[in-house]
């Protein structure tokens, strides 16, 4: 049987969204925003951090294939700024995505920069909140990646201060 003049719902959204992550597709992922809006369907925080895991995934195949022809420039920072527009809080899932696509991209000092941007408030004092230890360790893992094992073992002593 079908439905004739039916708009898809939230859930045929994710289901596309999720090919997307699979394929690391950001190109059907941007589409998919654009089409739910145009249907008046607002994205709330789980479909933009499956969102954002999209990038993530794109970031990690350019990071395994060691593809430097092309300089990708993090995605994630401008999502998370989007949600915000749309009052729509980060949780600690949004900045360990962010965190480990700036680290796959732009490297340890600049995914550091991030943390530190993000406690200082310059996501919204609401996002502070989210910085809990998980999030300072997907800082640790691509600062051990580098094998900037002092700099990380500091890192998560401030964590723990916190």
């Amino acid at each position: 049987m079908i439905i004739k003049n039916r708009r898809p719902n939230m859930l045929a959204y994710d289901a596309a969204l999720t090919a997307s992550i699979r394929a690391a597709d950001t190109k059907m992922a941007s589409h998919l925003i654009e089409k739910m809006k145009k249907n008046g369907i607002k994205p709330d925080i789980r479909f933009y951090n499956n969102l954002m895991k999209v990038y993530v995934s794109k970031a990690k195949i350019k990071n395994t294939i060691l593809d430097t022809s092309v300089n990708m420039e993090p995605k994630v920072p401008e999502i998370i700024k989007k949600m915000l527009s749309e009052n729509i809080v980060p949780d600690k899932y949004s900045f360990i995505f962010a965190i480990t696509e700036i680290g796959l991209l732009k490297g340890a000092a600049a995914a550091t920069k991030f943390l530190a941007d993000s406690a200082s408030g310059k996501f919204g004092e609401s996002s502070n909140s989210a910085l809990n230890i998980q999030v300072f360790n997907s800082v640790f893992e691509v600062l051990s990646r580098e094998g900037q094992v002092d700099q990380a073992v500091n890192l998560m002593r401030q964590a723990k201060a916190r």
